[in-house]
């Protein structure tokens, strides 16, 4: 059995996907994806698709929207602040937005709002597909009132989209997701 494991951490997608492209030119058969928050994404994403079609779709949604490359050497660093700073005040399109007021000011939820994430996920993810038992994938959340971890095996149940936002739930900046009774975040 040959499985791929996928971490948490948003500047890794990149790596993910470049993985998977090396993985994918050696013509091995694979059976098992596993990943927590940025690697639950990236898992789905190739879980999801048609195996001619991953490759795009790992670069449609990671790259979205495609980067800057005219910049000129000496000013790297500093497009690299700006940028950053960027996405901290007006989010990441596809991926988060910033949350600006709240429906009830008095309780907090998060900094960013997933739900662009959510609409490209529905969008470039056939649930369908990665449900089917082609692949395995598992997705691993943490229950944020014990600390334990949770893993959404599609061995045992169906993942959806839900999933995928709970174990991408990394707080402050992001919202648990509730499912089942258990309040999730990031895995």
């Amino acid at each position: 059995m040959i499985a791929i494991a996928f971490s948490g951490g948003l500047g890794l997608a990149a790596y993910h996907a470049g993985v998977y492209q090396a993985f994918a030119a050696r013509g091995c058969p694979l059976h098992w994806l596993t990943g927590s928050s940025a690697g639950a994404i990236t898992a789905a994403l190739i879980a999801g698709t048609k195996s001619e079609e991953r490759l795009q779709r790992l670069r449609a949604f990671w790259n979205s929207p495609p980067l800057e490359r005219s910049q000129p050497k000496p000013l790297l660093h500093l497009y690299g602040w700006m940028a950053a700073v960027q996405t901290r005040v007006a989010g990441s399109w596809g991926h988060f937005k910033p949350r600006f007021l709240a429906a009830d000011p008095l309780r907090f939820h998060s900094f960013y709002d997933l739900a662009p994430m959510r609409d490209r996920l529905l969008e470039l993810v056939d649930f369908g597909r990665l449900n089917s038992g082609d692949l395995r994938v598992c997705v691993v959340a943490t229950d944020i009132r014990s600390g334990e971890p949770v893993i959404f095996d599609s061995s045992r149940m169906r993942i959806e989209v839900d999933h995928l936002l709970a174990s991408s739930g990394f707080l402050p900046e992001f919202a648990p997701v509730e499912i089942d009774g258990q309040v999730l975040g990031d895995g």
